[in-house]
């Protein structure tokens, strides 16, 4: 998994007058995360979760880019992976957690997955 460090961003001349911005235009603003690594997810989005009405897991994206990262829709083949990743992501960080998934083949594997 890769992400920018916030801490950087959150320096660049004019990023936080953006950020306020964006949050007066689009609002509730739910920020979207793709990983397979529990620990560097939790630890970007504590930079962003207060910006943030919810941090959201994306396991939907279907791209060839993440398939190579094993992120997306591909991190659902590891159920225990995702059970770790969002449990990691619940118990740490302070604001609500969302998952938006790729639905299976079948009803009862979306609800198993769910």
């Amino acid at each position: 998994a890769q992400y920018s460090d916030w801490k950087d961003y959150k320096h660049v001349s004019g990023s936080e007058e953006l950020t306020e911005q964006a949050k007066k235009l689009d609002s509730p603003l739910i920020l979207q995360f793709a990983g397979e690594s529990p620990e560097l997810i939790v630890q970007a989005a504590r930079f962003v979760q207060h910006d943030a009405a919810a941090i959201d897991l994306n396991l939907g994206c279907p791209q060839k880019v993440a398939k190579k990262g094993n992120f997306g829709a591909y991190l659902l083949k590891d159920k225990p992976l995702v059970l770790k990743i969002l449990t990691k992501m619940v118990n740490e960080l302070e604001c609500p957690v969302t998952a938006k998934i790729r639905i299976f083949d079948s009803e009862e594997e979306t609800l198993d997955m769910c």
